[in-house]
């Protein structure tokens, strides 16, 4: 294995809770984030949070019926979590020139 962890299933269990924890913790903090920012930027968040969530849907619908179709073989739920993220920071950058 190229990894030691994949080979203890407790371990990857343990590693598995850990990242799950420091997700939602990083959720926590971005809550808190938004709490403090002024109406401007949260519209901002919320318009290129939506955009991320939009395309993250229709792209995630698209590529499993292109992976069920067999058009794409090797399929990777990272390829999705990609494009959600530079669509979120697309969304982010344009909102700030846009509102400049």
């Amino acid at each position: 294995a190229l990894y030691g962890w994949h080979s203890s299933d407790r371990l990857s269990l343990l590693l598995i809770i850990v990242n799950a924890g420091v997700g939602f913790a990083m959720l926590a903090t971005y809550m808190q984030t938004l709490k403090v920012m002024d109406e401007l930027q949260r519209k901002i968040q919320l318009i290129a949070l939506a955009l991320a969530l939009g395309v993250g849907l229709v792209g995630g619908v698209s590529y499993s019926l292109l992976v069920t179709t067999k058009f794409i073989s090797d399929a990777e739920v990272t390829d999705l979590l990609l494009l959600m993220i530079f669509t979120y920071v697309a969304g982010s950058i344009i909102g700030q020139v846009r509102y400049r």
